[in-house]
Order: C-alpha cells, then structure tokens, then sequence
C-alpha cells in the first residue's frame, strides 16, 4: 500500500494513510483503485476531517 502523508487542501488536516488496504480484493481491479493507488488524475479520496473530496492532478498533488 502506498503511504499517505499530504495535508487536506480544505482543513488542513493532515492524512497519513488512505486506508486502501481495506478496499474489498473484488474492487482492487477497478481503473478508479489503480489511479487512486497510484494518486493518479482522476482518482480523489475523501478528507476524514471535513469530508470534502481532494482530487489529484497530473503530477500527483492534490
């Protein structure tokens, strides 16, 4: 699992893990885990402070 270390572009709150390891084995082989995974354009997760949705860009930043 890739390690989570950004702070919320909304709150502030810093996210240090994505929790990815807790995404049922059937829903690993979908394109949105994979670009998330790999913090891809496309994917987003949600803040666990303030629930707003932080997407990622080309190069991987929020």
């Amino acid at each position: 699992m890739p390690y989570w270390s950004m702070y919320c572009i909304y709150c502030s709150g810093f996210i240090i893990d994505g929790l990815l390891e807790c995404v049922p084995a059937a829903k690993r082989s979908e394109p949105a885990f994979r670009w998330l995974f790999k913090a891809e354009s496309g994917a987003a997760l949600a803040c666990p402070y303030c629930d707003e949705l932080i997407g990622f860009g080309f190069n991987g930043t929020p």
